[in-house]
């Protein structure tokens, strides 16, 4: 359901700005390859519980932007975009578990689970654009934030590839999923990227996107945390403007 609800926010900014270039010199479309990390911080456990503070394995997913290029100077622009991005991480555990499809037989001895921590995120980037030529070829730096919106969060169990539920009460994946209880909805990121455009029309990106303000945590009496996501982005994005021209 998000990702339709993403459709559809995507189709009315391209309508939106789709009359040609009263407002926006440029209005397009980005593809993006995400792989995201995030980095867990404990000032506080409770006894019995393993310390995973650092950093945990990075996942790979892919993203969409819509963009709009506004400003008159040459070498600035403003680069606002629309973009939904999913972000997360995967780790790997010996864990007791029990396979949700009554047909697979249960495990009788702790086994490999792979856990795939999912976060889904929507933002309104707020970009400038510095071209560092005017050439046909055109080098440029991205700088702004990332303002997003937290639509869905989960943790997915699998053992041997069938979905699994986790019955190791000190578990890492029962475990987080108290964490998500307490992601925030809002979260503000920071973008700083390079890319190289080609004759007006195709774009090629590298992103760095960490977050500035964290993403979620545990604070009582028992559990102190604190989550922040980041995450590498290749890009690659079309100006529908110069593709339609004729």
């Amino acid at each position: 359901m998000f990702v339709v609800r993403y459709i559809i926010l995507l189709s009315m900014l391209l309508a939106a700005m789709g009359s040609k270039a009263q407002y926006a010199s440029k209005v397009g479309a980005k593809l993006r390859y995400v792989s995201s990390n995030q980095h867990w911080s404990y000032s506080q456990l409770p006894e019995g519980y393993t310390d995973w503070s650092g950093w945990q394995t990075t996942r790979s997913s892919f993203g969409i932007s819509a963009f709009a290029e506004l400003g008159y100077h040459e070498r600035f622009k403003w680069n606002p975009q629309l973009t939904y991005m999913r972000k997360g991480f995967e780790k790997i555990e010996t864990l007791s578990y029990q396979p949700i499809d009554p047909n697979v037989p249960p495990s009788t001895r702790p086994g490999e689970v792979v856990m795939d921590v999912v976060t889904d995120y929507i933002s309104i980037d707020l970009l400038s654009r510095t071209n560092l030529s005017l050439n046909s070829t055109k080098p440029y730096l991205l700088a702004g934030f990332r303002p997003a919106y937290l639509m869905n969060s989960e943790v997915r169990a699998t053992a041997n590839g069938s979905e699994v539920l986790i019955t190791d009460t000190l578990s890492y994946a029962v475990y987080y999923q108290d964490a998500l209880k307490d992601y925030n909805a809002i979260s503000l990121g920071l973008v700083l990227g390079f890319g190289i455009e080609f004759s007006d029309v195709l774009l090629v990106e590298f992103e760095y996107n960490p977050d500035i303000t964290r993403a979620a945590g545990i604070d009582n009496s028992s559990t102190k945390l604190n989550i922040t996501n980041q995450a590498i982005g290749f890009n690659i994005g079309v100006n529908l403007f110069n593709l339609w021209e004729e």
